[in-house]
């Protein structure tokens, strides 16, 4: 029971929102704080979304095949500028490609796949990765011994196999590399029993 000459420390300690002098631990009044500060919360993203303008979104391009088809990988951003991806099909030889766009939409196609015999040079490649070093890496099927590789490439520059796979008896070094996760900045693949970190 509350004396009638208990005097609060601010408004926010009233009976209003159930928090009286003395009493700051208490079950109800933490879960009523609690839903007062998640509505206040709530109202500030409410009235910001009422304010900004209206977010669109703009294609930037969309590809036709000759150049590249089926881009599921994400972009990353080069140190120049522009944006790099790959697409895993369609393209000069239908193996994808690996393109660089512009923030206005401008596509040049950088390499397409499967230049060489049996997709010596690679084939549907996956995730780009920025390197510290200024260059992209990427993985992709095909290869010199058809277990898949992974690539170096300078911004506007070829991409060079710097590992095949399945170069070991039953593909004991692995086989089918995958792009990895660019939160993971040092850790490129890993395959098998081997770590792509040299980057």
């Amino acid at each position: 029971m509350r004396d009638s000459n208990q005097r609060y420390r601010s408004a926010a300690d009233s009976p209003s929102v159930l928090t009286e002098h003395g009493d700051d631990n208490h079950p109800a009044s933490s879960k009523l704080n609690w839903w007062v500060r998640l509505l206040a919360v709530f109202l500030l993203c409410a009235t910001t979304a009422v304010v900004l303008p209206a977010q669109t979104f703009t294609t930037l391009l969309l590809f036709d095949g000759a150049d590249g088809a089926a881009p599921y990988a994400g972009l990353v951003q080069g140190t120049d500028g522009n944006l790099y991806g790959t697409t895993t099909i369609g393209g000069t030889h239908g193996w994808g490609t690996v393109f660089r766009v512009t923030t206005s939409g401008t596509l040049s196609t950088i390499y397409n796949f499967c230049a060489l015999p049996n997709c010596q040079d690679g084939a549907s490649p996956s995730t780009l990765l920025l390197g510290a070093d200024g260059n992209f890496y990427g993985a992709a099927g095909g290869g010199l011994y058809g277990g898949g590789l992974i690539f170096k490439m300078p911004a506007g520059g070829k991409p060079t196999p710097i590992y095949n796979f399945c170069s070991q008896t039953n593909c004991a070094d692995g086989s089918g590399p995958q792009g990895a996760d660019s939160r993971y900045r040092r850790q490129l693949l890993v395959v098998g029993s081997f770590r792509f970190t040299d980057w």
